[in-house]
């Protein structure tokens, strides 16, 4: 092939690379910036969606803002509408990425019912690692700016709930899942958070959330910082709040497939109820420590407790459970004027049922009755069975220190028919209790 030849099939090349550049460039001119290029992909979404997203009314153009009016979103189990979605995006030439400059999101409504077709037996659980990989796409994108507003949440034929208020976040998306800023305003609740999560193996995650929750109680706000550290297999977390001394830290493994854990915590004083109402109850000095699994956890506390009259007293309780039982080896109240101890069962895997037999070991019931002589102390034990269906008080069987009253108490308070079925037995009971004095 001559020179000539070879120069002449060097510009026809040059300008067929020319050209075709041209036209990519004229084809993403036409998308991005005109309004029939947002309606075809617009157009494009629909058809492919087979029927699940449709609008009543969209126009303008991605770069300068493209608004879909009452979108619908459908799937198996959910329908979302959105009174109003808008976007503005474009790509970033250099370094190549796609910049979502906003988008926002309006009066949102989301339904859930119950699948016609129902939930598939064989159907696999979602793969979190796979979903993640799936997001390491070819270029970085950019979401600058979110705004969704007026969030409501019907379940079946529930009454529709507000779940949200305002939520604002920015996020960008290359080999991490940085989410740079995050704010939720929801019912009583105000979250911030900061995080970032690897998206490829091993899944490094950081969080920060700072939040506020109101109390319901006279305006009273519980501020909240959690930090968390990890991987998908493996979580360490720290809870503070300052504003009661609570903190609570541990270890959570696998979070998404089967938990488990091992945590501790920790509370200086809590009132309830909250706020400036007359105080019912104070803990004070509360530890507690938890681990295992949700089908096999145990649980150990241990608090200061003052109950209205009741003088400080110290509360323990020792419990193993699963996902539906709860068993007591071990319950004390122990303090001035009362020592009682308890154990038992609390069992919701169809109703809820709970067996409790305690022993009173001492109690003072002047606090509370006026014309109870102070040092009179109740002793005795008391096994009872409280279900949906009514309370069972198999056996009871009290006395009073210092006298010789003796009281025996079987009954079956039945609600549903509104019936009680009661024994009472006593020996030397009068009122006021006669105290026996030494000779």
């Amino acid at each position: 092939m001559s020179i000539f030849s070879m120069m002449t099939l060097k510009k026809w090349l040059l300008a067929g690379l020319v050209s075709v550049l041209l036209l990519i460039a004229a084809g993403v001119t036409w998308l991005l910036y005109t309004d029939s290029g947002a309606s075809w992909i617009w157009q494009q979404v629909v058809e492919n969606s087979e029927g699940a997203v449709s609008a009543v009314q969209v126009d303008g153009n991605l770069s300068s803002g493209f608004v879909a009016r009452e979108l619908v979103v459908l799937s198996d189990g959910m329908e979302v509408r959105v009174g109003q979605a808008g976007i503005e995006a474009g790509p970033d030439w250099w370094p190549l990425s796609v910049e979502i400059r906003s988008l926002d999101l309006r009066d949102v409504e989301i339904a859930t019912f119950e699948s016609a077709s129902g939930p598939r037996e064989d159907e696999p659980g979602m793969d979190i690692r796979s979903a993640l990989a799936e997001l390491n796409l070819p270029v970085a994108v950019a979401l600058r700016d979110a705004q969704i507003t007026n969030v409501t949440l019907q379940r079946d034929d529930e009454a529709t709930m507000a779940i949200i208020d305002s939520l604002a976040f920015g996020a960008t998306l290359d080999e991490v899942l940085t989410i740079d800023h995050f704010s939720l305003l929801a019912r009583g609740i105000e979250a911030e958070l900061n995080a970032s999560l690897l998206i490829e193996p091993p899944f490094d995650l950081a969080a920060t959330l700072n939040g506020r929750v109101e109390t319901g109680v006279d305006g009273k706000v519980l501020p909240l910082t959690l930090d968390c550290s990890g991987d998908l297999d493996g979580l360490q977390f720290r809870l503070v709040s300052q504003e009661y001394g609570l903190l609570l830290d541990g270890d959570v493994l696998n979070p998404l497939s089967e938990p488990s854990w091992n945590v501790k915590g920790s509370l200086d004083q809590l009132q309830w109820p909250l706020g400036d109402q007359e105080e019912m109850a104070t803990l004070s000095g509360l530890t507690m420590a938890s681990m295992g699994a949700i089908d096999d956890w145990s649980l150990t506390l241990a608090s200061g407790l003052q109950y209205q009259a009741l003088q400080k007293s110290m509360l323990q309780v020792a419990a193993a459970g699963n996902a539906s039982r709860l068993e007591i080896s071990e319950a004390g109240l122990v303090g001035d004027g009362i020592d009682i101890t308890a154990k038992g069962s609390l069992d919701w895997s169809a109703g809820i049922e709970a067996d409790i037999s305690s022993d009173i070991v001492q109690l003072d019931v002047s606090p509370w009755i006026e014309a109870w002589q102070a040092g009179q102390f109740i002793q005795g034990t008391i096994d009872l069975n409280w279900s949906d269906a009514g309370l069972h008080i198999p056996s009871a069987s009290l006395t009073v220190a210092g006298t010789d009253v003796n009281i025996d108490i079987k009954a079956d308070i039945d609600i549903g028919a509104n019936r009680i079925n009661a024994l009472l037995d006593w020996q030397n009971l009068s009122w006021p209790l006669a105290v026996d004095t030494p000779d």
